[in-house]
């Protein structure tokens, strides 16, 4: 009846399982229904729901944050270049504080603009030339460019340009 509302109530359940009010395997096993049932959606439909998932999935970030130098290094792109030309140390800075104000619900225009510099910096070089820098900048850091096509799927649903399919895929 109500697809969106029932992932957001799973998101919640399952970190409830996780945090130990069910067995090691049953915590799995809903992880995997949750993530079967996301995968029903793309992203962009989640990000434009009513239903506060992403900000459930931010409450929980700290569950998933690495747990040793080495896979912080790996997953966070610390001191990452490469043929891509993004600065991944500068971007994720900028990340950090987009979200913080995304959060905050704050309107296109309001808050901090500053980080929006970074952003544009980050999918320009992308830009310059698609076919080379898109696949070098998904091999040199996959969850920054996922970032980034996220931050540019939005910000192109905002402004209504040709550019969202293009960011979405």
């Amino acid at each position: 009846e109500c697809p969106l509302g029932t992932l957001y109530f799973l998101v919640l359940y399952t970190y409830e399982m996780m945090g130990g009010m069910g067995s090691r395997d049953q915590a799995v096993i809903q992880a995997e229904m949750l993530v079967t049932h996301m995968r029903k959606f793309p992203f962009f439909i989640i990000a434009a729901a009513r239903w506060p998932t992403y900000e459930a999935l931010h409450h929980f970030t700290p569950l998933h944050a690495p747990q040793n130098p080495t896979a912080a290094k790996t997953t966070l792109c610390e001191g990452v270049r490469g043929a891509s030309a993004i600065d991944w140390d500068a971007l994720l800075q900028a990340a950090r504080a987009w979200s913080a104000q995304q959060l905050q619900g704050l309107e296109p225009g309001e808050g901090r603009t500053d980080h929006g510099t970074v952003l544009k910096a980050a999918a320009d070089a992308v830009y310059r030339d698609p076919r080379v820098r898109g696949p070098a900048a998904q091999d040199e850091c996959p969850f920054g460019f996922l970032f980034l096509c996220t931050t540019q799927v939005l910000a192109s649903a905002m402004r209504l340009t040709g550019a969202f399919e293009a960011w979405a895929r």
